[in-house]
């Protein structure tokens, strides 16, 4: 092992570097600011689900500054949920424009929807814990295509962007601690596939990540291309206490996938979820 440092730490300072960028997005599409946090949240609550009571047994098991709350994964879902919300945006110099805020029952339905596809995954197909969420991005991914085939140029684009950002990121990462995969990957993907030094199923699932991420509040809001005086005109804005109520009601599904995971996680602790009871729930 290279580095104790660079080893208990690597989640944390691998997911610092990412906030410089971040920023970048931020600054670039301050008018798009709810839909960075927007995706932030939800990401980093799925993150958090995700790597805590799945691929932390399967797929890899980096040291995290809390054994319960991995705070650093929702770090890493917030940071690279927003990036890929909006990088295609400031790379093609577009804006999308909500045209209402996000609507909260089919943002729930979305997310039920991706719940169900993980868990059937989980219990039928004997693969990974990361090619079941690939599986589970992909099927969101069609279905929001389906409902905004407009978008398809932004998926496209956002997930080939995503891969070479992605890239880019990794070899910053491999330049700083070479033995990154060797300590942290589970042996069952360091013997699988690479591509550029980095483990392929990596690859896919920052691909089906940028597919995805520009889609959901596209859709629930029913964002569409805008011009930059509609944009001027939309900072006239209302009175505070309104914009306080509108943000409640936005940001309302996001909040409450966190609240449920923190839950989950200040209930249970730890203990692993029985898929097939949980399948049975939803089914």
């Amino acid at each position: 092992m290279q580095s104790n440092f660079l080893y208990q730490y690597y989640y944390l300072w691998s997911v610092a570097l990412l906030v410089p960028f971040w920023a970048l997005i931020l600054y670039k599409k301050k008018t798009g600011w709810e839909e960075i946090i927007y995706i932030g949240i939800l990401a980093g609550a799925g993150a958090m689900f995700f790597d805590r009571y799945v691929s932390f047994r399967d797929y890899w098991h980096p040291q995290t500054i809390s054994d319960l709350y991995n705070f650093e994964s929702f770090l890493y879902g917030f940071f690279y949920g927003g990036i890929s919300a909006k990088i295609y945006e400031v790379i093609a110099r577009v804006d999308y424009a909500p045209a209402r805020s996000p609507r909260w029952l089919p943002a729930a339905a979305l997310v039920l929807v991706n719940a169900v596809v993980f868990v059937t995954m989980m219990v039928f197909v004997r693969l990974n814990s990361v090619e079941n969420f690939m599986a589970m991005l992909a099927a969101t991914t069609a279905l929001l295509l389906i409902i905004r085939p407009d978008l398809v140029k932004v998926c496209a684009f956002s997930g080939l962007i995503m891969l070479v950002f992605n890239l880019c990121w990794y070899w910053v990462i491999l330049l700083i601690y070479p033995d990154a995969f060797k300590d942290i990957w589970s042996p069952a993907i360091q013997k699988g596939p690479m591509l550029f030094k980095i483990p392929i199923l990596e690859h896919g699932f920052i691909l089906a990540v940028g597919c995805s991420s520009p889609l959901l509040y596209k859709v629930v809001a029913s964002s569409r291309l805008a011009s930059q005086e509609q944009f001027e005109e939309e900072r006239e804005a209302p009175s505070l206490s309104r914009r306080i109520l509108d943000a409640a009601g936005r940001f309302a599904v996001p909040i409450a996938a966190l609240a449920i995971v923190l839950f989950r996680m200040i209930v249970f602790g730890t203990t692993p979820i029985r898929l097939k009871k949980l399948l049975s729930f939803f089914l």
